[in-house]
């Protein structure tokens, strides 16, 4: 070990570094690292120290001590036992370290996936209410009190369904970078090219819903002031029943065009049904709203079966 640093500075500098000076340097780079993070280190800090660290990870990772090939010298050899897996232990840390990296990237790229489905679906509202100002949504007449005085108003009301929608998909990217950030600090994520690509198209999705709310909150600003039963009301309308009443509408129109044969685009528009479908399972709480849900993803993965398989014959 000596042979392989040297001293940088001070009289000595540039001569081979003794193992008491390169343990100095540990220390000294251990309690640098707490003082940046604004820390208290622990006490007796060790050059050794470093290794506590390697074998928190290992049993973090079911590393377990028979991983180990080679027991250290001056050691009994009964802390260690013998295998021929000299590299079982690397292999082990490596492919968690890199399962946790796919992972977190899969989780991420799903984040990203399914808000800008939902904001695809606040972009619809918006032009919904240009096609006819007497058209109400499924979901407005379902809510009949509401939708009665609302409707003369069809184009405010969507611009309230838009804001709720836009919300919904700014929290989800916000929190969707909040992950990512974490991550990145402890280590789970790599900020490899891939992730970089990934992190910045959640920051530009968001930074488009913050943009969209404030114009709409621009628009709904007299509307609300105007309507203060309304605003009483406004709770009422959610973006996972938007969501989820978009997605039942769209199953039932490729439903209807594959009885038809119109079959060009509903594989997709069933994939993409699942994967709101899946989307809203990470919000809902009451078990007979999952019940439902799922019900509608098994009638969905079975008609998309059937089809691919018509495809394929």
């Amino acid at each position: 070990m000596d042979s392989l640093f040297a001293i940088l500075d001070g009289v000595r500098r540039g001569l081979p570094a003794s193992k008491a000076t390169i343990a100095r340097s540990i220390r000294t780079a251990i309690l640098g690292a707490y003082r940046v993070k604004n820390r208290v280190p622990p006490p007796e800090i060790k050059a050794h120290s470093t290794r506590a660290v390697g074998a928190s990870s290992a049993v973090r990772h079911r590393a377990f001590a028979d991983s180990f090939a080679k027991r250290q010298p001056g050691l009994p050899s009964t802390c260690f036992r013998r295998t021929t897996a000299d590299s079982s232990l690397g292999r082990r840390i490596l492919q968690a370290a890199v399962q946790e990296h796919t992972d977190s990237l899969r989780s991420l790229r799903f984040t990203l996936a399914f808000a800008h489905s939902v904001m695809e679906i606040a972009s619809l509202k918006g032009g919904s209410a240009d096609v006819s100002a007497s058209v109400t949504s499924e979901y407005q007449m379902q809510e009949s009190v509401v939708a009665d005085q609302i409707s003369l108003l069809s184009r405010e009301w969507s611009y309230a369904e838009q804001l709720v929608l836009y919300l919904k998909a700014a929290e989800l990217l916000s929190n969707g970078l909040q992950t990512a950030m974490e991550q990145v600090k402890s280590g789970k994520l790599c900020l490899s090219s891939t992730v970089k690509q990934v992190v910045k198209k959640l920051n530009d999705l968001y930074k488009s819903c913050v943009s969209s709310c404030h114009c709409l909150n621009v628009r709904l600003q007299r509307f609300f002031a105007d309507k203060q039963k309304l605003m009483d009301r406004i709770n009422s309308i959610t973006a996972e029943k938007l969501i989820f009443s978009y997605t039942v509408q769209m199953v039932q129109s490729a439903a209807l065009d594959e009885m038809f044969h119109h079959r060009e685009d509903c594989v997709q528009r069933y994939h993409k049904a699942l994967l709101l479908m899946d989307g809203l399972l990470n919000f809902m709480t009451e078990h007979g709203d999952i019940e439902n849900i799922n019900k509608y993803k098994l009638c969905i993965e079975r008609r998309l079966f059937a089809l691919q398989g018509s495809i394929c014959a």
